[in-house]
Order: C-alpha cells, then structure tokens, then sequence
C-alpha cells in the first residue's frame, strides 16, 4: 500500500468554512498527499460537506466520542495518530492553504535537513472577505531570538502555518491547554528549543480566517481560557531557557493578548486565581483593568 509524502488533517466540528478549508487541501500543486478529515463528533453535517468531493486522497473519520469536550487539542493528536505522510499539516477547519504551500514548505524542509518544524507567513481573512498581509517572519533565527520576539509580541501565529516531519511533531504531541488555548504557543515553543531555531519560508503560504465562531474570538470559553493562562505561566515559569527570559514587558504582552477577548468582570474573576507569590502578574493585570474604566 502507497503511503503519501504528505498528510494533510483537519479536526473538523464546525461546518461553516470546512469545504474551503478542503478544497484548498485537494488543490495543492504537489499531489502525493493524503487529506484526513476527523469529525469530533460535531451536530453540523461534516460528513455530508466531505462526501461532496469526489476525492480518492480524501479520509473521512469519526470519532467515537466528542474528544474537544475536555480540549479541542486531543483531536489534534486524533489527527497526528492517524497520518500515514512523512510530513504533517494541521489544517483549521475555517483556514485556508495556498496551492502551494505543501510543495513550498517541502523545499523548505529540503533545504534544512536539520529541522522537523518550519513555519509559514500567512494572510489574515476578516469577517468582511478582506485579506491583508501578516508581518513576514524572518527566514531563519535562532531559538532565543524567537523566544525574545515572541513576547514582544512579534511572532503571534496559529497552529496552521507549521509544517512538520511527522515522525518529530509525533515524539512531542501538541501540548494539552483547557478549550486549547495556549496549545499552539507551548507546542510551537517546545519544538523550536527542541530543535535550537526557526526557519520560514519567505512566501506566505496560509491564510488565517477572523471569526467569532472559533475559541480565540468567542467569549463562551471564559473559564477555560482563564485556566489555561494559569497553566500557561506556571509552564512558562517552570520551563528550562524561558523562565528567566521573559521580562515584565513579555508578562503584560502575553495578558493583553489574552484579555483583548475579556470584559471587565472576567478580569476581576481572573485575579483571584493568579499565582499568590506572583505579584507582578497581579499588578499587570490591574494595570490592564484600568483601561476598561
């Protein structure tokens, strides 16, 4: 039986941008790829959605039961079980790939033997239809000038613009958060001290779509998102090469972003349940608390 080069999975429960998201996965300019498709059990008609391509590299799968109940997470690594390619893309159900992507980030990876994670530029897609350019990374840096630019708030990204060796994004898994959040940042950030740098491709690759029908944007997550950002910074305080590199700049970048999604009373719900010892994070966060005054 003939593996693929490449898997291309999408852990799929929303219906809404799914055959989009397909159908940029089936128009790839390199051709050897598988596209798996796997149903987290979702009330929306995602089987109905996938059957309408009559595609042969496409697998459609169901899970046995709602595995994001507990992280949207365990059905990313659903996805990563089931990948048969020597290179694996996650692929957002509402996100989008360039034809040529798989084949870009091939020569990519070609190029830099080294690496098992390599990144690609995107666009951003409004709610408006409106697509504009991200700031491009650079093409290669070392593990600690990532880390430096992450939090200054340089290097945002979503999970979909990384391309692994399937055999080295499988040793590490993706990183399990509440609701998710924080999973791609721990992930991406494990993997790139793994392997001491980051490399991207110079052309942008992926486009990111805006919604507030995925977590990042719906404030129906509120107390999971405060979890996570909890065992976000006790990761970040525990980890060996980041503890004592992230300033307080980096700490108040890091809860802006997070609180641009929250009201007032989820700020106020929030400080009770930061670190006792941490008063800096405290004092951030009543910081931020006053601009919504």
């Amino acid at each position: 039986m003939h593996n693929p080069l490449v898997t291309i999975a999408i852990p799929a429960y929303k219906s809404a941008f799914l055959a989009e998201a397909v159908r940029s996965a089936i128009h790839q300019d390199y051709t050897d790829i598988e596209v798996i498709v796997v149903d987290d059990c979702s009330p929306e008609d995602i089987v109905g959605i996938v059957c309408g391509f009559a595609d042969p590299r496409i697998i459609y799968t169901r899970n046995a039961e709602n595995l994001g109940k507990r992280s949207i997470v365990h059905n990313w690594n659903r996805c990563l079980e089931l990948a048969s390619g020597e290179y694996f893309v996650l692929l957002c159900d509402d996100d989008l790939l360039r034809p040529n992507m798989v084949s870009s980030m091939l020569a990519l990876a070609k190029a830099h033997p080294e690496c098992g994670m390599f990144h690609a530029n995107r666009s951003i897609l409004n709610s408006k239809g409106e697509q504009t350019k991200d700031t491009p990374w650079p093409q290669e840096e070392s593990a600690e000038e990532f880390i430096t630019n992450k939090f200054a708030g340089k290097r945002k990204h979503t999970i979909t613009e990384f391309f692994y060796r399937t055999d080295y994004i499988k040793c590490e898994k993706y990183a399990v958060f509440p609701v998710g959040f924080y999973s791609d940042d721990v992930t991406v950030l494990n993997l790139c001290m793994r392997q001491g740098k980051m490399v991207s491709s110079s052309e942008e690759l992926v486009v990111f779509r805006e919604s507030n029908i995925h977590i990042t944007g719906n404030d129906t997550y509120i107390d999971g998102k405060i979890r996570a950002f909890v065992q976000y910074y006790q990761y970040l305080q525990t980890t060996a090469g980041l503890k004592d590199r992230i300033s307080r700049e980096g700490y108040e970048c890091i809860l802006s972003q997070y609180l641009t999604h929250c009201d007032k009373q989820t700020i106020i719900n929030l400080l009770p349940r930061l670190p006792k010892s941490n008063m800096m994070l405290k004092t951030i966060a009543y910081h931020l608390l006053k601009r919504h005054a």
